[in-house]
């Protein structure tokens, strides 16, 4: 099922269709698919941008998506944005103008299909663990062109066994939520290059491994404090200008918790540079809220596995990684984190 619900489409083909310069969609479909597929005109090209988009927020955080367009746009729908505006909220009033005016059930709880605003320093806490404790019975699904209410969210195939039908309630439990906002938050933010020191603890660590497939050559790299941690993960991607793709789906970003208490991130997907998929990439993140920072979540500990091949035989998911094996084998913890 698409990120992007059917009242968002909407939005999208408004905020679009109102444009004059109508190749800005066309710019930005041929982005999104790294010039592999041809949008012909503007309704190919709106349909690229619902597939491979990811999600409204991260569309409309493109940068040739600018401040002034979005709010133009919402000028023209005399939506009112406050006179120190940014882009972050200039999004967030377009999001909640499109659900005003193209989704009929306003009471709806779409708690589980959220955004996390990327250009947020932090990760709000309260906002998500408010939202990820909603009940959590009925969701959102869209079947041709509709919104329904179901007890489950509907997958991509049939549901024919115990087993996809526990897979879709942990898809629901909030530590599962959270990684998900958070692992979009943290790699739009690391691919814009907007990383800071202050979104990790003083005494934060890096286990940086990188691997070439083919030839089993392996690199490894160690530090701590936040500093040193963000020099080096822009160090390592700036030289070669690739950008990361996390499978945002439950096969590729979970939530667990430890002996301790710490939420483990745990988010694997590909590596692109502006014309190639280069790799697949693993991730483990441990998390602790910052009680003298509204009680954000801050990363006390990342590790990160880069693997460079040629040959990528099918989308990355965490039960295929060895590395993360033992964490994925942890219990999933289904209420309030």
């Amino acid at each position: 099922m698409s990120g992007i619900l059917d009242y968002e489409k909407q939005g999208l083909f408004d905020l679009f269709n109102g444009q004059e310069d109508k190749g800005i969609l066309i710019q930005l479909a041929k982005s999104l698919t790294k010039n592999y597929v041809s949008a012909d005109n503007l309704d190919d090209a709106l349909q690229i941008v619902f597939v491979h988009g990811g999600s409204s927020t991260t569309i409309l955080n493109k940068k040739m998506l600018t401040k002034e367009i979005l709010f133009k746009y919402l000028h023209k729908n005399s939506v009112r944005a406050s006179s120190d505006f940014t882009k972050s909220s200039l999004i967030e009033k377009t999001q909640n103008f499109w659900k005003e005016k193209f989704f009929d059930n306003k009471n709806q709880n779409e708690s589980s299909l959220s955004e996390v605003n990327p250009n947020s320093s932090h990760i709000d806490q309260q906002n998500v663990l408010h939202s990820a404790s909603q009940p959590q019975n009925e969701y959102i699904i869209e079947q041709n062109n509709q919104l329904y209410k179901t007890d489950l969210i509907q997958n991509d195939f049939p549901i024919q066994q115990n087993n996809q039908l526990s897979t879709n309630n942990s898809m629901s439990y909030p530590i599962n939520l959270l990684a998900k906002k958070f692992s979009e938050w943290f790699f739009v933010s690391y691919n814009d290059d907007t990383l800071k020191p202050q979104d990790f603890w003083i005494d934060s660590s890096l286990h940086l491994k990188m691997v070439q497939v083919q030839s089993g050559e392996t690199q490894e790299h160690q530090c701590t404090s936040s500093t040193e941690v963000v020099e080096t993960l822009l160090g390592i991607k700036n030289p070669v200008k690739f950008s990361f793709n996390p499978n945002l789906a439950y096969e590729g970003v979970q939530g667990r918790l430890d002996m301790h208490g710490l939420v483990l991130v745990l988010c694997c997907g590909t590596l692109h540079t502006t014309d190639t998929c280069m790799g697949t990439f693993e991730s483990l993140f441990g998390l602790i809220r910052d009680p003298n920072c509204d009680n954000n979540w801050k990363i006390k500990h990342l590790k990160l596995i880069l693997k460079s091949t040629a040959v990528i035989n099918q989308i990355p998911c965490l039960v295929n990684s060895d590395t993360l094996s033992e964490v994925l084998s942890l219990p999933e913890p289904s209420g309030n984190i």
